[in-house]
């Protein structure tokens, strides 16, 4: 957000400035009720009064990040600038606010337990016996109060902030919850009550009938009460908008004032969720609980109107395999809509399965409406030949294609397919003894050939292949692996026990292969060189780029001179290592692939430019060029 112009920025030294102060947002009743909305939203609000805010994640699974959580169950996985994979609610606070927040503000049970345990092995605790209380809740409200006073990275530098929202996902009675709600409920009583305020976020069903039931917000808000984490403040989400009565229900029910209830209907835009409440007088309540200042009397200083009504739109193909939950691209849309919004466009999302694609024998019915078309990242075999289909049509059509991530490599895929007529092109994710391997994992750019370095043990690890099933040895240079032995047995390798049963083809998994080498997923933010005769440089207009990434795979550049002879060019390459980055079609009004994850740096203030230029040229091919 901008701020405005007479603002001060706080004292860059944590040590110097005012008490901290914490909201804790949790959902009583149901997961995925809106608690990363209602959180990014307050801190909408919080920092249109000149407030600086800060956010902490609470995920209470084991798990010690969200990298590896399946995505139709938890939604996208959003990648930090400092490559941390993490919850997509991450992305609500940095969109929103414009900020940059780091690992630290995610916080796990694996990571507590982690920690917790490396303390004991470290003599930390003495000869204590370690418990969950105090010990394990201790360690969460010192985390809690260290990470809330870390310095947040905004676009003209960074700030210490004044206020720490933190966000409790599930719910607090589940099981896994209940040391994160002690070590809240303890913190509030560390700091007293004028510095903590807990929002409740509470469904409320609607009957056939028409009825708002309260019920279900009552007993939740009882059992918050009872683990001594009573709300401050309701905010109820229904179908509809809830009435005075259920309002005045809630308010006798639930011992909240009827000033500290508000109404968020389910139907409201993300976008719109900051407006909504501030309409409702909700930073009333902070001054009431918080002993804020109403700075700034006005409402919202500045937050963009993504929802506003165009009556033009684009329709915009996403061709994934997690269609069937849209919270998976969750930031590609984001990035979709703000640069429509910027072209007073509404961007018409139309989901195809990649796996459908491959059942049809003709896509024209699919595609031939479309006005521009995305493949989004991936990983996985599943439905990667329908994605190759779609960047054939699109190539073939003229269609505006953008390919991110492995929608970048199917590109690459194709080409070599249909263009240098390489019909065994694929990449080494889904058949590791092809003989084309035109995506490969990862090497060190010091060795282009069959071996991998590992750049983090200086051990080389080079793979060989003869028949049908894999051997594992260890050599002195590091570790080799071929087919040709019985998998009914373990191997030893660089003191690593590795189970061999499998019916996967490629029997080295990610996770064996990362942990015996150190190849990890190359994650976060990297510099790119732009070739300056490129489409890619008048889209930036800069020679160097920093994107966040996600990925372990990457264009083999044995083949890269094959493919810009045909017309494929690569036109941008890592400054570190000089990877392949970013492909233009040298014959097409608009077929980019890129390496990276560009929705990862879209705003609602300040579109990106590569969603931008997408955009532009898929309104240019609705309107004939007329438009502009």
């Amino acid at each position: 957000m901008k701020r405005n112009q007479n603002y001060k920025k706080s004292n860059s030294n944590p040590f110097i400035t005012k008490k901290m102060k914490y909201i804790v947002v949790i959902g009583g009743s149901l997961s995925n009720i809106g608690k990363g909305l209602v959180s990014s939203s307050t801190g909408v609000l919080l920092k249109s009064k000149e407030y600086d805010v800060s956010f902490i994640k609470i995920d209470p699974y084991i798990n010690i990040d969200a990298g590896r959580l399946s995505p139709s169950d938890h939604g996208e996985v959003y990648v930090l600038e400092d490559g941390s994979e993490v919850d997509m609610d991450f992305g609500n606070y940095e969109r929103f606010l414009n900020i940059g927040l780091s690992n630290l503000n995610s916080i796990t049970t694996g990571k507590i337990y982690d920690e917790v345990i490396k303390r004991v092995k470290s003599g930390f605790y003495m000869a204590k016996t370690v418990q969950i209380t105090p010990h394990v809740t201790d360690y969460i409200e010192e985390r809690i109060q260290k990470v809330s006073r870390l310095e947040v990275k905004e676009e003209d530098g960074s700030y210490i902030p004044d206020i720490c929202i933190i966000e409790l996902g599930g719910t607090p009675s589940d099981i896994e919850s209940i040391i994160f709600v002690e070590a809240l409920r303890r913190l509030k009583n560390k700091v007293g009550p004028s510095n903590f305020m807990i929002i409740s976020v509470e469904f409320l069903p609607k009957m056939q009938n028409g009825d708002q039931k309260t019920k279900i917000a009552q007993s939740s808000v009882k059992k918050a009460a009872s683990l001594g984490i009573k709300p401050d403040v309701i905010i109820t989400r229904c179908e509809n908008s809830m009435s005075q009565s259920t309002k005045q229900k809630i308010s006798d029910f639930c011992e909240i004032s009827i000033n500290d209830v508000y109404d968020l209907p389910i139907t409201v835009d993300a976008y719109d969720v900051p407006n909504v409440l501030n309409i409702q007088n909700y930073f009333d309540s902070f001054v009431k609980h918080l002993n804020l200042e109403n700075k700034n009397s006005s409402s919202l200083l500045y937050f963009p109107n993504l929802n506003r009504i165009n009556e033009k739109s684009l329709d915009i193909a996403i061709v994934g395999k997690y269609t069937s939950n849209s919270d998976c691209y969750l930031s590609v849309v984001n990035a979709l809509r703000i640069s429509c919004a910027k072209y007073n466009h509404h961007a018409n999302i139309v989901w195809i399965e990649s796996t459908d694609l491959e059942e049809i024998a003709d896509c024209n019915s699919l595609f031939n409406n479309i006005d521009a078309m995305l493949i989004p990242g991936g990983f996985g075999t599943r439905g990667i030949e329908g994605k190759i289909t779609a960047a054939k049509y699109a190539r073939e059509n003229n269609i505006p294609f953008l390919g991110i991530c492995l929608g970048f490599q199917v590109a690459v895929i194709e080409f070599c397919r249909n263009v240098l007529k390489i019909s065994d092109a694929n990449s080494e994710e889904f058949d590791a003894l092809g003989k084309n391997k035109v995506i490969i994992r990862m090497r060190n750019k010091n060795n282009q050939n069959n071996e991998i370095t590992d750049s983090n043990k200086e051990n080389q690890i080079s793979t060989f292949q003869t028949d049908n099933k894999f051997k594992v040895q260890k050599n002195n240079v590091g570790l080799s692996y071929s087919k040709n032995t019985d998998l009914n047995q373990e191997k030893i390798c660089l003191g690593k026990t590795l189970d061999l049963k499998t019916t996967d083809s490629y029997i080295l998994t990610d996770e064996v292969i990362e942990e015996i080498t150190g190849m990890k997923i190359r994650s976060g933010t990297h510099d790119i060189n732009l070739k300056k005769e490129s489409k890619a440089f008048e889209i930036y207009f800069s020679s160097v780029i920093s994107e966040r990434h996600r990925h372990r795979y990457e264009v083999n550049s044995t083949y890269a001179s094959k493919l810009q002879k045909a017309g494929l060019l690569f036109v941008g390459h890592s400054v570190r290592d000089n990877r392949i980055e970013m492909l233009e079609l040298s014959d097409h009004p608009f077929f980019i692939g890129v390496q990276y994850h560009p929705e990862f740096n879209a705003r609602p203030e300040k579109s990106h430019p590569l969603f931008n230029a997408f955009i532009e040229e898929a309104i240019k091919r609705k309107y004939n060029d007329q438009f502009f």
